[in-house]
């Protein structure tokens, strides 16, 4: 029992230190959630100059890790840079030897002021020389070229930074599925360009905010640092080998003596006449050619460069602003609508929210419909009843309804008619012909039950009294029935129909519609029966057989006794009637009498 209670025990310290470091790394994760500034509270006036901040505050504290010094010193002895200058101050030494004579070379070793004016000539000779220079510009474009390396290696940092600053605006502005789309659009205007195979940056995702950024941001990122880069790289490179050359060439000679001075005396004097008269010139060659000159000459240039960092970062921490700046300008000019009505109606800021990426097109035609042929008012009485949302899961063909009604109402009153079956509704065209007033569910069902255009069109001149009479008559035949008949014997079958003639008391049979649709009976033999009996073979052939043409040579007489004896009772009626009518007179005046 005890050790069961211990196992126990065992079991809730366990669950407990592991709920613990749970809670711990939750907290610590929401901790390290990505804030920049005041970039989710600025307004649009203010965010290019967040986004400059947030980029320069990389960089700059990036550029002041760089080992300028060291960057110089390798430089410097790739470039071998001490035998240019050993080389060019015995070149001047060796000249101002041959131009001054002897006691003026040998004053120089009695006089300081002497001493000084030949080391400044030898000074200005040796580091203005075009060997020097042109060393000198070597040397400052090499070491340029590795400062803007190392500062481009910063460009994807600080652009994440920026990015993320940027993904925070529109997040709180606009839509977090807006910013979504706005980079997988820069990813795939990236793909379809393959600009990574041409000019790679070498980004590593150590060196971006990976975890917030994600896949796509990481190439969105990746993408501005390369333009940055393109646009600037070389050009930081100029600027700061210019500064550097500008600099070392400007206050190379002279300034380069070392302050000391000179050390004359007796003993100095005396080793000179020894020597031939050399004068100060071998103390002034050791001075020029000493280290401490050369790291005079490096720490100019690790000056110059430190110096010029700043404006550099600057430079490159608006163009890093302006280029999301101008990407997110292109989407936006892509879904304008959509971009300033996110930004003025919390509506349809959430709707956003909620819409999927592969809609976003959708929403955006459906905005930009509204907007364009039914105007801001209905668009806005739109989003706050709902109906936005409605329309927005209808296809988007169906929009074109709005176009040509100029109104929402239309579409939603098709929709609810046909429900599932309004892209037929579309593909048949019957929304250019009817409202959908001229159906009830049944007659428009009926109709689409068609499935053949041609015949739908006939039943489209129709009006709703007519076709409900002929749905009603036709049942399954419509089709077949509208297919086979033309319009104007549909239109005398509906009349027929509507008010059938007097001898026609009976209802319809059950098998005429079929008949009439197969062309079994036509509806001119429906119109006159009478004629219909004599003119269809097939009846004349089940009445009676044909009547050969000598049993009706006989009919001829028996007709014309007939005439003859009914011509004469006529004559016999018209006499006695003539005779009659005069004796009346006579009877008259006899009875008189």
């Amino acid at each position: 029992m005890l050790k069961r209670r211990q196992k126990i025990a065992l079991l809730v310290v366990s669950v407990t230190i592991c709920l613990s470091n749970a809670l711990v790394y939750a907290q610590s994760d929401r901790a390290g959630d990505y804030t920049y500034g005041e970039c989710s509270r600025i307004g649009r006036e203010e965010l290019r100059t967040e986004i400059e901040q947030t980029a320069l505050a990389v960089l700059t504290e990036r550029s002041d890790g760089f080992a300028i010094p060291t960057v110089v010193a390798r430089k410097w002895v790739e470039l071998d840079v001490d035998a240019v200058i050993d080389q060019e101050v015995a070149r001047a030494i060796e000249q101002v030897a041959q131009e001054e004579s002897y006691f003026s070379r040998l004053w120089s070793g009695w006089s300081a002021e002497r001493a000084e004016q030949f080391a400044t000539r030898i000074a200005d000779d040796a580091f203005g020389s075009p060997a020097f220079r042109q060393k000198i510009d070597e040397l400052s474009s090499a070491i340029a070229a590795e400062i803007a390396k190392e500062m481009e290696a910063d460009f994807a940092r600080a652009a994440s930074a920026a990015f993320l600053c940027m993904k925070a605006f529109i997040g709180a502005r606009y839509s977090e599925t807006l910013f979504t789309a706005f980079e997988n659009r820069v990813s795939v205007e990236v793909e379809e360009a393959n600009i990574g195979a041409t000019a790679p940056v070498d980004v590593s995702i150590i060196d971006v905010h990976g975890r917030a950024l994600g896949g796509v941001g990481l190439i969105v990122v990746t993408e501005i640092a390369r333009r940055v880069s393109q646009r600037l790289g070389h050009r930081i490179a100029e600027r700061i080998a210019g500064r550097i050359a500008g600099r070392v060439l400007g206050r190379a000679g002279s300034s380069l003596i070392p302050i000391a001075g000179w050390v004359i005396g007796v003993g100095l004097i005396v080793w000179d006449l020894w020597e031939g008269g050399k004068g100060a010139l071998p103390q002034i060659e050791e001075a020029l050619t000493s280290e401490e000159v050369k790291e005079r000459i490096r720490s100019e240039i690790a000056d110059s460069i430190k110096h010029s960092l700043p404006d550099e970062t600057a430079l490159v921490a608006l163009e890093i602003a302006v280029t999301i700046l101008e990407e997110w300008e292109g989407f936006c000019s892509r879904y304008p609508d959509v971009c300033s009505l996110a930004q003025e109606n919390p509506t349809f800021q959430a709707i956003l929210d909620d819409t999927p990426l592969d809609q976003l097109d959708k929403l955006a035609l459906l905005t930009n419909t509204l907007l364009t042929y039914a105007g801001r008012a209905e668009l806005e009485a739109a989003l706050a009843s709902s109906q936005f949302e409605t329309a927005l899961a209808l296809p988007e063909e169906s929009y074109t309804i709005v176009q040509s009604s100029r109104s929402l109402a239309p579409l939603l009153a098709w929709s609810q008619l046909a429900g599932e079956r309004l892209d037929e509704v579309l593909a048949y065209g019957i929304h250019r012909h009817k409202t959908p007033a001229d159906f009830s569910p049944t007659l428009l069902g009926a109709m689409l039950d068609v499935g053949d255009a041609a015949a739908i069109d006939k039943l489209l001149a129709l009006d709703r009294t007519e076709l409900e009479t002929l749905v009603t008559f036709a049942g399954t035949s419509l089709g077949p029935l509208a297919a086979n008949r033309s319009l104007n014997e549909i239109r005398q079958l509906v009349d027929y129909l509507a008010a059938p003639p007097p001898e026609a008391t009976e209802t319809p049979p059950a098998d005429l519609a079929p008949k009439l649709a197969s062309g079994e009976v036509t509806v001119q033999q429906l119109l006159e029966p009478a004629l219909a009996v004599v003119a269809t073979p097939v009846v004349t052939a089940t009445v009676a057989p044909p009547v050969p043409a000598t049993t009706r040579e006989p009919a001829t007489p028996v007709n014309s006794i007939v005439v003859a004896s009914a011509i004469l009772v006529v004559l016999i009626l018209t006499a006695g009637g003539a005779l009659w009518w005069r004796r009346r007179p006579y009877d008259r005046r006899s009875g008189n009498e």
